[in-house]
């Protein structure tokens, strides 16, 4: 009995996939782990199978060919060397995905080729591509192909820099003290609940896998709600040798100069960091943005951390990385200071 076009497309999240172009190896690429294998083998799939459908609908539905390649030659436009790369990747790290390949492929092209589709159902997926050639594609498949586009990893603020972008909004938390911040984070970090006090949220890198994070914190100073600083109060709190009372016991400052971001007075702090944690130990490096605001501290610490063996790659991890944090750094909006009387 031949199967109904929907139930077809939902196979391409386990299918095999199949590439348009050879496969190109990206110079470097994030450590393989179990979880990232597994989006990658997933989004590839589910590119295979968009592409698998496209190819088998324009000969069903031949009026319809153009529109159906047309979208299809949008997407490859904007994540097809992704695919490509996702595919080099893994067959690099894994001898048995390309043994796997073609079977897979053979099996999702003749599911496709016997199921029952309707006009209506080739013009409804004739959307859905086209809304996925511009960007809109579920979890986790957007934020693989991002992760792994050649483009970003040789250069990961052109992420933020494309639209790329994922919103942290921050208002009503009980760790916020009463503020509501806004915040910008690339598309492919993943936002979470911040653990210890004072963490208002923070990002990850890698959709939550990476090294590179983003925490926001907010702490209330013992002063009147109405307080409002004075020359004197900046200079001695982002001023030597004030500004170190700004840095946890395990960091060292590297450097700092004085900021103003969204038009209150601040503080940007290089530092390196030691932290050990239940045995394990680790290093880092990281950026820090402060501002004041009445008799409240913002904060938005940016780091890169590893394991201490592989504390070698920290400079280069925080190089790669700086680019972003400041960009994440000017996408703050703290929207009390433009709601004031």
């Amino acid at each position: 009995m031949a199967r109904p076009f929907k139930f077809i497309m939902m196979l391409t999240i386990v299918a095999g996939p199949l590439c348009a172009d050879p496969p190109s190896l990206p110079a470097s690429y994030p450590p393989m782990s179990n979880a990232a294998a597994d989006d990658m083998a997933k989004t590839y799939a589910y590119c295979s199978g968009q592409r698998i459908s496209v190819e088998w609908l324009s000969t069903k539905f031949p009026e319809m060919k153009a529109d159906l390649f047309n979208a299809q030659q949008q997407f490859d436009i904007r994540f097809g060397v992704a695919v490509s790369a996702i595919d080099a990747i893994l067959a690099k790290e894994n001898t048995q995905w390309e043994q796997g390949r073609q079977p897979f492929l053979a099996k999702l092209r003749s599911d496709t080729e016997s199921a029952s589709v309707s006009e209506q159902d080739a013009r409804a997926f004739l959307q859905e591509v086209e809304a996925r050639s511009k960007g809109t594609l579920p979890s986790p498949f957007l934020e693989t192909l991002l992760i792994y586009h050649p483009e970003f990893l040789r250069e990961p603020p052109g992420e933020f820099s494309r639209g790329y972008r994922r919103t942290m909004e921050l208002g009503g938390h009980a760790k916020a003290e009463g503020l509501s911040i806004r915040l910008q984070v690339p598309q492919s970090w993943r936002i979470d609940e911040g653990n210890h006090p004072h963490v208002v949220g923070k990002a990850t890198n890698e959709n939550g896998r990476g090294n590179a994070i983003a925490m926001l914190l907010v702490r209330r100073l013992p002063l009147p709600d109405t307080y409002v600083s004075s020359k004197d109060d900046l200079d001695e709190m982002f001023g030597e040798p004030g500004i170190h009372d700004l840095l946890s016991p395990n960091m060292s400052e590297r450097s700092s100069k004085r900021i103003t971001l969204e038009t209150l007075p601040g503080a940007m702090i290089e530092m390196d960091f030691h932290e050990s944690r239940l045995g394990q130990e680790f290093v880092g490096r990281g950026v820090m943005f402060v501002v004041i605001f009445k008799n409240k501290l913002v904060f938005l610490q940016c780091i890169v951390a590893v394991p201490i063996e592989r504390r070698a790659d920290v400079e280069m991890l925080f190089d790669r990385y700086s680019g972003v944090f400041r960009q994440i750094g000017n996408s703050i909006v703290i929207r009390d200071k433009w709601m004031q009387p």
